[in-house]
């Protein structure tokens, strides 16, 4: 027996080794290490595939993901297909913050490119995300701002300004975008915007009066008279009857 055990040990001792100490081999996923006797191999791993395991040296190399996991690579959503063939893009969103990493979706945008919307007085465009709205500038009033055209109108007056429309005094209105009604003038001659007054008449519709010899009649601006006959004498001018007497003998 003492023969025999001398000889298996020698034939051991003969037999080429398979492997060297502290060698490495891949046997699929199977990261494995040369055993003691260098005999043969002995698995110490299992990588998450043939392609990760790294016998140069000895390790399993990570995967890039999980089958499964979702996230955001700008503004691509992604998801993972395999350890071996890594992030695949699903869809793409309008901008990265509409990304969402943890439902693997697009979030629906709060405006589009460019848009712009009133708010009150402030003008405000949609930003380059699209998440939000952001002030532009602020209107003078929320009348003079204008989100189709993406600015603020010109004032139609200043504050205080009067004008007339016909015998309508007018004057600027708080929203500077037209004016309102003050007060109603007698006539539009009467309207004067410079003072933002109404003048008074000067007499009533058809009232006359003499000067001199010249009969008169109030005139349609009520703002003076206007001569309609001329009694070559003053005496002969007369107002009640609105006519020029002859010889003064008029009738009464």
């Amino acid at each position: 027996m003492v023969g025999s055990s001398a000889m298996l040990a020698e034939a051991a001792a003969a037999a080429p080794s398979v492997c060297g100490s502290g060698q490495f081999q891949c046997a699929g996923p199977d990261l494995q290490v040369c055993n003691p006797d260098r005999s043969g191999w002995v698995t110490t791993m299992t990588c998450a595939s043939a392609a990760h395991c790294d016998a140069d040296h000895g390790v399993c190399t990570p995967p890039p993901c999980v089958v499964g996991q979702l996230r955001c690579s700008g503004s691509n959503v992604q998801a993972c297909a395999g350890p071996d063939t890594g992030w695949t893009t699903t869809t793409t969103c309008a901008t990265s913050a509409l990304c969402n990493p943890d439902s693997g979706a697009c979030m629906p945008p709060a405006c589009s490119p460019n848009q712009h919307r009133c708010n009150g007085a402030e003008l405000d465009v949609c930003d380059s995300d699209l998440t939000d709205w952001i002030a532009a500038t602020t209107c003078i009033s929320a009348s003079l701002c204008d989100a189709d055209g993406g600015q603020c109108t010109a004032a139609a007056c200043a504050p205080g300004d009067h004008h007339c429309n016909g015998n309508e005094l007018q004057i600027c209105n708080a929203d500077r975008d037209g004016y309102e009604t003050v007060q109603t003038c007698a006539t539009p001659d009467l309207c004067d915007a410079s003072s933002g007054l109404c003048d008074a008449p000067t007499c009533t519709p058809g009232q006359y009066q003499c000067s001199d010899a010249d009969l008169q009649q109030c005139n349609a601006g009520q703002t003076g008279w206007t001569t309609v006959q001329n009694c070559l004498l003053a005496p002969l001018c007369d107002v009640k009857h609105k006519t020029c007497t002859l010889g003064g003998l008029g009738p009464k």
